[in-house]
């Protein structure tokens, strides 16, 4: 008889194996890992197999419960297959996970900037999409999202089931502003993200200021280095905004930075002083001496 410990502790291998539990249920667990439920019977002397879903999003308890009362159809001389193919309607695919999902993602564009957009779609579709992108909205219940969100969060990536979850909450939301659902079901998944504790750098002492331009200044590496140090000391902004800017987000000669902002938008930054423009001058020679990455790119790091 199967248990949930020995389901977890399944690996692949290189052959599709069988986890048998009691009267007719298996797990097949196949070489990419994914492990599918399946419920083996005889009707009118012929053996066929009825197919329950995955395993974590149907659960052990559940594909018993189904497995019973398949046997209850078939003690009644029912054929549990025959009766699924009358019973069974095509889901409207406007009425999908993954259609709602991509409407959502599509009405905000407009607002994200083309990396941000790009990051949830791809997420979206490693993650979430595999799970329940074929599945009816309105057929999503808590328990469905839980166990997809806990089962990244089980892996260690506890940063991604948390952005997982945001998705999942907001997409959520937009089916109950579309009439497709009555409730949020991705409401109630705080608890199933284990909380990353994040551990900030103490700030340097004001007084200590004059020691570390001394040092970038002395530094003895690459240069390019030390002019995004210097370069970081005059904008403050997220090293990422610097090391990913590009060439047409300055004009150099009126000495001004249109920063654009992740979630869409821009920041403008005005260079009084000149030194900013002076160090962006350098780092452009340099680009084209060593010919780094794309003429549009800044390359800074």
């Amino acid at each position: 008889m199967l248990t949930d410990t020995r389901i977890r502790a399944a690996k692949s291998l290189e052959k599709s194996y069988k986890l048998t539990d009691t009267h007719g249920l298996y797990l097949m667990v196949s070489t990419t890992g994914s492990r599918l439920w399946y419920f083996r019977y005889r009707f009118a002397g012929k053996e066929s197999r009825l197919a329950f879903g995955a395993y974590p999003q149907v659960t052990l308890a559940e594909a018993r419960e189904k497995r019973d009362a398949a046997r209850k159809l078939l003690a009644s001389d029912i054929s549990p297959s025959q009766l699924r193919k009358t019973e069974k309607s095509p889901v409207d695919d406007s009425r999908t996970f993954k259609f709602i999902a991509t409407e959502w993602h599509t009405n905000n564009l407009v607002r994200w900037s083309e990396g941000h957009a790009d990051k949830i779609l791809i997420c979206l579709k490693r993650y979430v999409f595999p799970d329940i992108g074929a599945m009816d909205i309105a057929r999503i219940e808590t328990r469905h999202l839980a166990q997809l969100v806990k089962a990244i969060d089980d892996k260690g990536v506890h940063d991604v089931a948390g952005r997982v979850r945001q998705h999942l909450t907001k997409i959520m939301r937009h089916a109950v502003q579309r009439g497709l659902i009555r409730y949020n079901p991705a409401f109630d998944l705080d608890d199933v993200v284990t909380p990353v504790v994040t551990r900030h750098h103490p700030a340097l002492p004001l007084k200590r200021l004059p020691e570390l331009l001394e040092k970038i200044d002395s530094y003895k590496g690459r240069v390019l280095t030390r002019l995004a140090l210097e370069l970081t000391l005059h904008v403050f902004l997220r090293s990422s905004e610097l090391r990913l800017a590009r060439w047409d987000e300055f004009n150099l000669k009126a000495r001004i930075w249109t920063v654009k902002q992740l979630f869409g938008g821009s920041l403008t930054l005005r260079d009084y002083d000149g030194q900013v423009a002076e160090a962006l001058v350098m780092v452009r020679a340099l680009n084209k001496m060593t010919k780094a990455g794309m003429p549009e790119s800044v390359r800074i790091a």
